[in-house]
């Protein structure tokens, strides 16, 4: 087949492009990947620090339950997972003073809400709406302030415009894979991303980096993708197209950069992407020079801080931290969702860092300039700012419960969508999600090859 021409040419190699390219090539296809970035891998993006011994996660960590279209595919490329267990959660009280306590009581009470949300039976609306609800008025304003900060970290969506349909639907998706329970992957995320790289390129896969889509050309079972590579201008050739691009891109107005036209435009794609919404996380990996404070043991507790999980604060800009428990690495992460993370996007990833470190000394009542002594290096990666992403992960607005299928619909048998945010399971911002969405994507593209 001549240079650039391939059976399908998949825009986008994040976990859902390689996913589907591995399935296509499977099925004797000839795919050509294109990827804007330098990298592979998407919003998965691990970091490897030779001054330390364990990955750096600046995009997807955690695996959420037992997906089994993930965890095949972890063991099939002999990868392990370990799983998050046997910690303890921590939260400040302001009630009286910034005291650190273990969560306890704030727990119970947030999924007390969840409860009554799951067997509400009222139409669509906003989870601020919701807490509105004749049910739960006896609740205080911390209590429902907190299940608002849970249910925006969490899915890094607005309270006042995330579907509490969508809600549901996803807690449900959740009970049906353990989602309880939560793990990592050990070595980091990359380890399977590689993997799967290294498994496509042997299969007859290419994929071409440094490849930005301007425009994608289509009419039925005829598809050219214009792009730029090498400072050279370039066109992709196909059948068909299997487009994995995150939700943010496919939001993007044309003048931006990393934006995709699609000629002939397709208009009701557009009135999904209304009703679907990236949502904002800043993320900031900071590395210290030890676990200093497995010995600190906060004012008023009889217990220390050495299985701590997570910690919810009730700081401006960065309310939720994570420590790599059980893992002993001295790494923490500092999480800035929704409207946090307003007062940070575009800034100088120095001036982010400074930010965390400073709330996270306030949230463990220690002085900042000793905490910035035992610093070794922070790490973020701004995906609002990526033009290749811009955003985290993908959500459901209120009234658009059939915006992901709509979003996910093929186009007269020649343009297949995947990627999280056209999930049909409820696992939207998942690293699965993305999977599944690939696998329903090629099945659709393989029937109307064969029709």
């Amino acid at each position: 087949m001549p240079e650039n021409r391939a059976d399908v040419i998949i825009v986008g190699a994040g976990i859902a492009g390689l996913t589907a390219a591995e399935e296509l090539c499977d099925a004797g296809l000839r795919v050509i990947i294109v990827e804007a970035r330098d990298r592979i891998g998407g919003r998965i993006f691990t970091k490897h620090d030779p001054e330390c011994g364990f990955p750096i996660e600046l995009g997807a960590e955690f695996v959420h339950g037992r997906p089994p279209i993930l965890l095949d595919r972890l063991k099939r490329e002999r990868l392990r997972i370990r799983e998050i267990k046997g910690g303890e959660p921590w939260c400040t009280d302001n009630s009286g003073g910034n005291r650190l306590v273990p969560c306890g009581d704030f727990w119970q009470h947030t999924e007390r809400i969840l409860k009554e949300m799951r067997h509400s039976k009222s139409g669509d609306r906003s989870f601020t709406s919701f807490l509105q609800s004749p049910k739960i008025r006896n609740l205080t304003p911390r209590d429902k302030a907190q299940a608002t900060r849970y249910v925006e970290g969490f899915n890094a969506a607005r309270a006042d415009d995330v579907s509490v349909n969508w809600l549901v639907r996803s807690m449900r998706a959740e009970e049906e894979i353990e989602g309880d329970r939560q793990y990592r992957v050990v070595g980091g995320y990359g380890a399977l991303v590689e993997a799967m790289c290294r498994r496509v390129l042997n299969a007859g896969a290419e994929i071409h980096s440094g490849a930005v889509v301007s425009q994608i050309r289509w009419r039925k079972t005829k598809v050219e993708i214009d792009a730029h590579r090498n400072g050279k201008s370039v066109t992709y050739f196909a059948p068909r197209a299997l487009i994995t691009l995150p939700l943010g891109v496919l939001q993007a107005e044309t003048k931006h950069a990393g934006a995709v036209a699609f000629l002939p435009a397709l208009p009701e794609k557009q009135q999904a992407l209304r009703k679907l919404k990236m949502g904002e996380v800043i993320r900031v990996d900071l590395r210290f020079a030890e676990r200093f404070w497995e010995r600190m043991r906060p004012p008023g507790s009889r217990k220390s801080l050495s299985r701590m999980t997570f910690l919810f604060s009730q700081d401006g800009l960065f309310p939720t931290w994570w420590m790599a428990f059980p893992e002993k690495s001295p790494l923490i992460t500092a999480w800035s969702p929704t409207w946090h993370v307003k007062k940070l996007i575009g800034k100088p990833a120095s001036y982010v860092a400074r930010q965390a470190l400073a709330a996270f000394a306030s949230a463990i009542s220690i002085p900042r300039n000793r905490l910035q002594s035992m610093l070794k290096q922070a790490y973020l990666h701004d995906w609002q700012s990526d033009p290749f992403a811009r955003g985290a992960y993908s959500y459901v607005m209120v009234g658009g419960e059939s915006a992901a299928a709509s979003l996910a619909k093929p186009v007269q048998a020649t343009l297949f969508f995947a990627g999280e945010a056209t999930a049909l399971d409820g696992h939207n911002g998942t690293v699965h999600g993305a999977m599944s969405s690939a696998d329903r994507a090629v099945k659709e593209l393989l029937r109307a090859i064969r029709a």
